[in-house]
């Protein structure tokens, strides 16, 4: 028997009718089966409801989204699982909270009080009497009992994080840390967890107002240190790669500079490339090396030139090469020399041997 085309169309028809209702029907199967949820639009206080046990009673110009949202304060926003926005505040994410006129962003996400912002997965805001930042995950600005104008930018940094009164604080960089008022710290691990102290590298740290600046750069107690692996203890300057200021103090100036190996080897300076004053023992008080590689490496002695050397006490030593290699002796020009107690050389090459002699003039 023959079949036309229009048998054949129509069969194909029907089938197709058949397929699109039994899905139609397995579609709304599914729907029905899934846990209800409502959604709420509140014309009259501007409110806007969706998601199971969600909440905006009591709020005007609110929104809560999501199973146990919590927006029940005027312009209050809340989006996210067990969410909660106070009056103007904004929350998104899941276990999100915002305090008055904060925003917080991000799973777990927390700013409290008033002004406050984080923004991140587990940042905490929280400046107490407000004004407390906190971006980048897990960075903490601030706590609950009083660290207000807190900044802490980067992951896990911290600005104010550990005690009372910690105000003014602020951290940028990953797990950077100045947990003290009025602190700065700039750079990954960077630290200033003293009063007024700014660190500024990677992994520089200041103490109580004290400034450290480079990387590695460490800066003890009203002390300042620039340059990369530079340091200063109590008081002291030092300025230059790996400089060291190592006594009350003492100034370090120049790549590798280092004044006053002993904490107690005080008044001592150091200014050029690789100088030295008072750093070889204790007791090198009073010591004053200038020029590169110069060296006074005994109390009260000063070296002033190029590799000058003044390695007795009270010895001086001025230009290029100059030695003064006896207690109280002087020596001044080039390569000049004062080799025993109380002599004097003047001139370049001048060469005074004996005790209480004086060599004066060229090659002398």
């Amino acid at each position: 028997m023959k079949r036309s085309l229009v048998d054949t169309t129509r069969t194909w028809n029907a089938l197709r009718f058949a397929l699109l209702g039994a899905a139609s029907s397995l579609a709304l199967a599914s729907v029905s089966s899934a846990t209800p949820f409502v959604c709420d639009d509140d014309l009259a206080n501007q409110n806007f409801t969706c998601g199971s046990a969600a909440n905006t009673l009591g709020g005007k110009n609110a929104t809560a989204v999501g199973d146990q949202a919590s927006a029940s304060a005027a312009d209050a926003t809340a989006v996210g699982h067990n969410s909660l926005a106070d009056p103007s505040g904004t929350a998104v994410g899941a276990f999100v909270a915002a305090g008055s006129n904060s925003a917080a962003f991000g799973s777990h996400a927390s700013a409290i009080n008033d002004g406050a912002t984080a923004i991140g997965a587990k940042t905490s805001a929280d400046g107490a009497s407000g004004n407390a930042t906190a971006v980048g995950f897990s960075a903490t600005a601030g706590i609950s009992t009083g660290t207000a104008g807190t900044t802490a930018i980067g992951a896990n940094a911290q600005a104010g994080s550990t005690g009372a009164s910690q105000t003014n604080a602020t951290a940028v960089g990953d797990s950077a840390q100045a947990n003290a008022a009025n602190a700065t710290v700039v750079g990954q691990n960077a630290q200033a967890n003293a009063v007024s102290g700014t660190a500024v590298g990677q992994g520089a740290q200041a103490r109580t107002r004290a400034t450290a600046v480079g990387q590695g750069a460490f800066a003890s107690t009203d002390s300042s240190a620039f340059g990369q692996n530079s340091s200063a203890v109590q008081g002291a300057t030092a300025i230059g790669i790996s400089a060291q200021a190592g006594a009350i103090g003492a100034t370090a100036l120049g790549d590798n500079a280092n004044a006053g190996g002993s904490i107690f080897n005080t008044g001592t300076t150091a200014l050029g490339n690789s100088a030295q004053a008072g750093t070889t023992g204790a007791g090198q008080t009073n010591a004053t090396a200038v020029g590169d590689s110069a060296r006074a490496n005994v109390a009260n002695a000063t070296a002033v030139g190029q590799a000058a050397l003044a390695n007795s006490f009270g010895a001086s030593a001025f230009g290029q090469g100059a030695q003064a290699n006896a207690t109280d002796a002087t020596a001044v020009g080039q390569i000049a020399r004062a080799g025993d107690s109380a002599t004097s050389a003047f001139g370049h090459g001048a060469v005074a041997s004996g005790t209480f002699s004086s060599a004066l003039g060229a090659e002398s």
